[in-house]
Formats: C-alpha cells, sequence, structure tokens
C-alpha cells in the first residue's frame, strides 16, 4: 500500500501494525496497537479489587493469588464468604 506524504501522520497514529507501550505501571512492555486489548486483559500489572465483596484490597493482577491465598487473611475472607 501507498501511502501519501500529507497522511503519513494519520497513517502512523491510527496503523494497527504501529507498536504502542503499555499503559500500567511496572509493565513497559511494547505490542503492537492492535494487540493492546488482549494484552490490557492479561497484564498482570493491571490494578484489580479483591474479587471478595467487602474485603476492599486493590493489588496488581499479578499479585492477586497471592492476596488471596495470605493465611493472615485467611479468616478474614472466610467471614466475607459465609455472609
Amino acid at each position: 500500500m501507498r501511502i501519501d506524504r500529507q497522511d503519513l501522520k494519520q497513517h502512523m497514529q491510527q496503523c494497527e501494525f504501529r507498536t504502542v507501550v503499555c499503559p500500567f505501571h511496572g509493565c513497559g512492555r511494547t505490542v503492537p496497537s492492535s494487540s493492546m486489548p488482549r494484552h490490557r486483559r492479561e497484564c498482570q500489572n493491571v490494578v484489580v479489587s479483591c474479587p471478595l465483596k467487602g474485603c476492599g484490597a486493590v493489588s496488581t493482577r499479578g499479585e492477586l493469588d497471592a492476596h488471596l491465598e495470605n493465611r493472615v487473611l485467611m479468616p478474614q475472607h472466610l467471614r466475607l464468604l459465609v455472609t
């Protein structure tokens, strides 16, 4: 595909093959812009809330399993599950 010089800037901003940097703190991964929606769903640096209603803790997706398996928090989590 041939792109005119005057259209190059717009093309570079919209091209699905341009690389973009993950916006989540600590990730820094570069992916094609067309792959960013998938990366956002899978990025381990996305901040998420604990899925147990009432816990209120937030962590990165990559640290969520450690939060859920934390033995100190387990009694609190068990209370949230039964109430």
